[in-house]
């Protein structure tokens, strides 16, 4: 699997997560299990184009 696709799954996978967001005292927040599955995509991400990155710079 490409870097973009992978990407494009995360993508998929955080939109899918846009209604399980409870609001709160004025704010929205998720729940702790999918707190920990955003945090866990968002690092993903955060990997794949922190090494797109690096390889452009190369």
């Amino acid at each position: 699997m490409t870097d973009i696709e992978e990407l494009k799954g995360i993508a998929s996978e955080l939109a899918a997560m846009k209604g399980r967001f409870v609001k709160g005292n004025g704010e929205l927040f998720l729940r702790t299990d999918d707190q920990a599955s955003f945090s866990a995509l968002e690092a993903e991400a955060r990997s794949i184009l922190g090494s797109e990155s690096a390889q452009s710079l190369a």
